[in-house]
């Protein structure tokens, strides 16, 4: 059973995200426990379109979540609604069912979706299909930390590639932790090679804008990685570009 504090907690989270100019500080804990009962009534879960996980048993549903206020509604973390937050999979032959995520909620910016291609032609297809995708493993676009540490996970904060097996487990972050990841793809054949287009934060706002720098990063499956165009390989661009 959860802690009287952990709900605490959680609820302070949930009202700053949906209703920013209140003040919670000065609630006694029997308000707050009533504003959270309020505040759970109003708040309605999505799961939207399945998708099935190819050459395996499992359907994953995505999850997103709003919260009725004052006639308008808000999405409860903070973002836009029916934003995905989590993902079931359920197998279809056990009729079981598990979370992707069962502590934390970050924003799933881009999971294996094969409604994606319902206005795409067939060769368009085709091409995402082989750039993005390989039997036996999903891959992630996620944000998972309040990189820019403003209280909360957004859009503003870092997102990372990560892969993991068919059923969600064994999730690992193949981008790096410091880097915005703007665009992937793989390389090679086998698709063990992977293509990171990434931002990183020079000026230390800790914000991702047309001002900091472009990385390309050479990874592989194991997370192993390295900058193809170094800063000396950038320097020496320049110097030739100068002459």
């Amino acid at each position: 059973m959860k802690s009287p504090i952990y709900f605490f907690s959680m609820l302070l989270l949930v009202m700053s995200c949906t209703n920013p100019s209140s003040d919670t500080e000065n609630l006694s804990f029997e308000e707050m426990q009533e504003m959270r009962e309020e505040i759970l009534e109003s708040t309605k879960i999505y799961f939207h379109q399945s998708e099935k996980i190819p050459d395996s048993d499992f359907y994953i549903y995505p999850v997103s979540t709003s919260v009725e206020d004052r006639g308008a509604r808000y999405y409860s973390k903070g973002g836009y609604e029916n934003k995905t937050w989590n993902i079931v999979f359920f197998n279809i032959k056990t009729k079981e069912k598990h979370l992707l995520f069962d502590s934390i909620t970050p924003i799933i910016r881009d999971y294996p979706n094969e409604s994606d291609f319902e206005y795409l032609d067939e060769f368009a297809i085709q091409k995402i299909q082989k750039q993005k995708r390989k039997s036996g493993k999903l891959f992630f676009e996620l944000i998972l930390e309040d990189s820019n540490e403003n209280g909360k996970i957004d859009e503003e904060d870092a997102n990372g590639l990560f892969i993991s097996e068919l059923d969600g487990s064994n999730l690992t972050r193949l981008s790096p932790k410091e880097l915005d990841l703007t665009s992937w793809k793989f390389l090679d054949q086998n698709k063990t090679i992977i293509e990171l287009i990434c931002i990183e934060n020079i000026d230390d706002d800790k914000r991702y804008t047309s001002g900091d720098k472009e990385q390309i990063l050479i990874a592989s499956l194991d997370t192993s990685h390295f900058e193809l165009f170094d800063h000396n390989y950038r320097e020496k661009l320049k110097e030739q570009y100068i002459k």
